[in-house]
């Protein structure tokens, strides 16, 4: 891609070419991947958010607008390239844009699991040098800024979930922040990151954050693109991310594939909401691990009844009927064969337990690992196929924090940003 080519997509200009696929093909960092998305499909559905019980649409562009006005605010607050942002909460929007933020800015995002206790916070900041953190209440600032004192220079709260006054001055809320960036007489210089650069750290439960593994930018790209080509994921699809990208490679990947495909991110209200709002959203695709399937189809045999009772037995019946689906398999294929046993399975089983739990226009698994034949006859007797995406990052050294050790590319590429004047709450409140 040309330095000309790409200053003329990111500054907002109709792609060359209504492919997807074509404006997507030169995205070296997983940054310019969302800007060509939103050159792409505009006024496509990114992502629906439910807060109070109501589900609200966000269109691409206004994804851009914000996440240009949130970028802008927080160089305002001193994060620059190779700089390290902790974000600490479930995946919804704000937690997305911070990311996406962070990433514009060339810097490195360390997830926290927003469901850990304080000490295993503690734990993942330890032997960390962050700049900014991102966290949704006030339970999760006090142990960020219990662990990292002066250490951080901002903490951004999302003022929506946090309770009481936010007297520190290095703390700032998420509005004050974005209306800041809107109204920054400067505009976002972004530079393209190396393939190779790193992208995130990720700290496993109970680990210190010296011990973080590094994820590229190229390998997220590139399982993001794996899931997308296997699933055939397209803007039509309907995705429920209910797990944070702190603890379940899942969201992480389907993250990815979400900026690759274009399809339309649902979050959830409330991680107790989950299944619910499944339910409400009756998903196409699917992202999970062999743990997640297992989990999901024990939880569901519980609800349907003790262990040797009739409906259990009968809901065992029907999942021996299904037809384990291999990795190969058509997407077409579905449980129970032709026969008479099957149909009844098929029609009076497993179709209403499908629709019962939101999963009846399921079509495809991409499965994060390995997934067992244990789950591959469950996501069967849904009627759907199961996809494997490999997770090429569980290896890679850990990540060192000063800024020198960070790999960088060189080449400029200008964007126009903020594309609009106005404050958040008129562009995207």
């Amino acid at each position: 891609m040309s330095e000309a080519s790409s200053q003329s997509d990111f500054a907002g200009a109709p792609p060359q070419s209504a492919s997807v696929g074509a404006a997507r093909s030169d995205a070296v960092d997983l940054f310019e991947l969302f800007l060509a998305r939103t050159s792409a499909s505009p006024a496509e559905t990114a992502l629906r958010e439910k807060t109070r019980g109501l589900r609200r649409s966000v269109t691409w562009s206004e994804l851009e607008r914000e996440v240009s006005f949130l970028a802008v605010g927080i160089r305002e607050l001193g994060f620059s390239r190779g700089d390290v942002a902790v974000v600490v909460g479930e995946t919804r929007r704000r937690l997305l844009t911070t990311v996406l933020a962070v990433l514009a800015l060339g810097g490195v995002v360390l997830p926290l699991d927003p469901r850990a206790g304080a000490s295993s916070i503690g734990a993942a900041l330890e032997g960390v040098r962050v700049r900014v953190a991102f966290v949704e209440n006030r339970g999760q600032l006090d142990a960020v800024a219990t662990f990292l004192g002066g250490a951080v220079s901002s903490i951004i709260v999302d003022g929506r979930r946090a309770s009481g006054r936010l007297e520190h001055e290095g703390i700032r809320d998420y509005e004050t922040v974005c209306d800041a960036g809107a109204r920054s007489a400067g505009w976002l210089s972004y530079e393209r990151r190396a393939p190779t650069a790193p992208a995130f750290q990720f700290v496993r439960a109970g680990e210190r954050g010296e011990g973080a593994r590094t994820v590229r930018h190229l390998d997220l790209i590139a399982a993001g693109a794996a899931a997308s080509g296997l699933a055939g994921l397209g803007t039509a699809d309907e995705v429920v991310v209910a797990e944070p990208l702190a603890s379940s490679e899942s969201a992480v990947v389907a993250w990815s594939a979400w900026l690759t495909s274009g399809f339309t991110l649902n979050t959830v209200e409330h991680p107790e909401s989950a299944a619910v709002d499944i339910r409400e959203v009756a998903p196409s695709v699917a992202f999970a691990s062999d743990g997640a399937l297992t989990d999901l189809r024990d939880r569901t045999a519980l609800r349907i009844g003790a262990a040797g009772s009739a409906r259990r037995r009968l809901f065992d019946w029907a999942l021996h009927r299904a037809s384990p689906v291999s990795s190969e398999a058509s997407l077409a294929t579905r449980p129970g064969g032709s026969s008479f046993a099957g149909w009844v399975a098929r029609t009076a089983v497993l179709a209403p337990l499908a629709d019962r739990l939101g999963l009846s226009r399921l079509r495809v698994v991409i499965g994060t690992g390995e997934v067992g034949e244990y789950s591959r006859r469950f996501v069967a007797s849904l009627g759907a196929d199961v996809r494997e995406v490999a997770v090429p990052w569980s290896s890679h050294a850990p990540l060192r924090s000063e800024r020198r050790d960070v790999e960088t590319d060189t080449s400029k590429l200008s964007a126009s940003w903020p594309p609009a004047s106005g404050t958040v709450q008129d562009q995207v409140a």
